[in-house]
């Protein structure tokens, strides 16, 4: 005579339950890696925290990461009610000052009209720009903790069809990415700390390397490295402001490439939203790794003094956008 296995039952539980407050509470958890990775997981992408409550002029968006995968913005915004319109406004509003390229929209519940949006923007835009809505639902058996369960309920257009070809690439990615983390890694071994301190770091699994803020709080502002023919140490600037802040650091450019001891390149990037002012060496002039190193962190560092104590100056009611920068 055959046993009847003892099941038991799944049962929702309000959201509330786990996480009170949303800012307290569900958002310091998305931003953990095991549960950005269970979202990650989800949508197929490579989800990598950059900042959580990051400004937006006077405003803050829940969760700013990275694609792994292709190196763009992700913006995250949570929502542990039934969607509605003042988070879709905001949710377009931050991924504009963001330069966000993928937006994910995590809410209890989407209302049809809200879901219809999410579908309608990745109809309408580039391949590029990809909007995500994801359901949350909370989850337990008896006594058992709390159980998490995302459901995409909105997304772009083939995104299918987008990941079998991102999974056929995949095995020669993963490696070129093991490899730049390897390099970056080391460099971030071996950079002394009284030159650039880069403790504690994730090395990131791309030729670019972000290594300073020069605005507290704000990636948007920052030093980057990048690795390619030529050795680059960059200041990049990013979102609605960066055509007209970078336009008032370059009416003082002389000053600055003197506090920088280096020949400055000044790149507005016209037609995009953001813009590149750097210094460079061909790698092939540098013996070694350890060279690279030495110049990377030494031009990173000169880079920062000079132009963090002028930026940190400046108030954002300096920065007029006019209908020229706006395009650009």
């Amino acid at each position: 005579m055959s046993s009847v296995a003892e099941l038991s039952r799944l049962v929702r539980v309000d959201l509330r339950e786990a996480w009170p407050n949303e800012a307290l509470n569900f958002t310091p958890w998305l931003a953990q890696e095991e549960n950005l990775g269970l979202l990650s997981e989800t949508l197929g992408l490579e989800l990598e925290l950059e900042a959580v409550e990051k400004s937006v002029e006077s405003f803050s968006a829940d969760i700013l990461a990275k694609d792994g995968l292709s190196g763009g913005w992700v913006l995250i915004e949570n929502q542990l009610e039934q969607t509605d319109h003042n988070h879709l406004g905001q949710i377009l509003t931050y991924a504009a000052g963001l330069n966000a390229s993928t937006v994910v929209w995590i809410a209890k519940e989407f209302r049809d009209p809200h879901r219809a949006a999410i579908d309608y923007l990745n109809e309408i835009s580039s391949p590029e720009h990809n909007f995500f809505g994801v359901q949350l639902e909370l989850y337990r058996i008896g006594a058992s903790p709390f159980a998490p369960r995302f459901s995409v309920v909105a997304k772009p257009n083939d995104w299918s069809k987008r990941l079998v070809a991102r999974t056929k690439d995949s095995p020669s990615l993963a490696a070129a990415k093991q490899e730049w983390a390897d390099y970056w890694a080391r460099f971030f071994s071996s950079a002394p700390a009284e030159i650039l301190p880069l403790a504690n770091r994730t090395p990131p699994k791309e030729g670019w390397c972000r290594v300073a803020q020069l605005r507290s709080g704000d990636p948007g502002v920052s030093v980057w490295l990048h690795h390619s023919a030529r050795l680059r140490a960059l200041v990049w600037i990013q979102g609605t402001l960066a055509k007209p802040l970078f336009d008032l650091l370059q009416s003082d450019k002389d000053n600055l490439a003197r506090a920088a001891g280096a020949p400055l390149v000044w790149d507005r990037m016209n037609n995009k939203k953001s813009c590149m002012i750097h210094t460079e060496i061909d790698a092939a002039a540098l013996p070694d790794e350890p060279a690279q190193f030495e110049w990377f962190a030494r031009q990173a560092r000169a880079i920062a003094d000079a132009f963090r104590p002028v930026v940190d100056r400046i108030d954002k009611t300096q920065l007029q956008v006019s209908p020229a920068s706006e395009g650009s």
